[in-house]
């Protein structure tokens, strides 16, 4: 029986270092809901997405490293605005904030996972993602930004009001997140089918500021994760 007694030390202490590092470095995922409302002459039209915010802990070994990790999956929200097109709001934020999925969650919900199912925040329009349309939905080239108020995207964006995009009696009404159980949607290419075949910006290069609004966008605007 002592010839097994090394790996018995050996499986407890590997057991005990799991258990520590799951403690000090823990990691987590939670899931949560962005739903757009818009206001139509024909009645108040709503569109949502379900995304999973996961992160992991590492050590600070030097300044400025360590800390919480985070990585989102999902999709823009679609909102279906019937004769006057579709609405897409972004996985990312105005003014080029390609982290905005996951920080309006965490900052929204500071719990992240500790926080119960339902629990619901009305965003204010500083909150707000990145809204766009498309002229035609099969190029990608007609790409245009849309905000509820002027200056609201940003000088670089050039963004169309939600009536000049979409016809007069349209406005948004309101963006609420939501913590939910439910799994993460995955519709997005049902509206867009050449996304699937977009590998980065949707021009396939970037040419910087100055550009078009589709040559600054990439894929993560839309999807983001397998």
């Amino acid at each position: 029986m002592k010839t097994f007694r090394p790996a018995i030390v050996l499986v407890a202490v590997i057991g005990l270092l799991w258990i520590a590092s799951d403690n000090l470095f823990p990691s987590g995922s939670w899931n949560y809901r962005m739903t757009v409302t818009v206001e139509t002459p024909e009645g108040v039209k709503t569109g949502s997405a379900v995304r999973t915010v996961s992160y992991k802990s590492e050590a600070s070994l030097f300044p400025g490293q360590g800390g919480r990790l985070y990585s989102v999956r999902g999709e823009a929200v679609v909102v279906d605005l019937g004769r006057h097109g579709l609405l897409f709001g972004l996985m990312y934020g105005v003014c080029d904030d390609f982290d905005y999925a996951h920080l309006i969650a965490t900052s929204s919900f500071p719990s992240g996972e500790k926080t119960a199912p339902g629990a619901k925040v009305i965003l204010d329009e500083r909150q707000y993602p990145m809204f766009v349309r498309f002229a035609d939905l099969n190029n990608p080239e007609t790409v245009k930004a849309v905000a509820p108020q002027p200056g609201h995207c940003g000088s670089s964006c050039h963004p169309d009001s939600f009536e000049t995009a979409f016809g007069k009696g349209v406005r948004l009404k309101a963006v609420e997140i939501e913590t939910t159980g439910d799994p993460v949607t995955a519709l997005i290419q049902t509206r867009l089918p050449w996304l699937a075949t977009v590998q980065g910006y949707l021009s396939g290069k970037s040419i910087g500021l100055t550009g078009h609004l589709y040559q600054l966008l990439d894929k993560g605007a839309f999807k983001q994760g397998n």
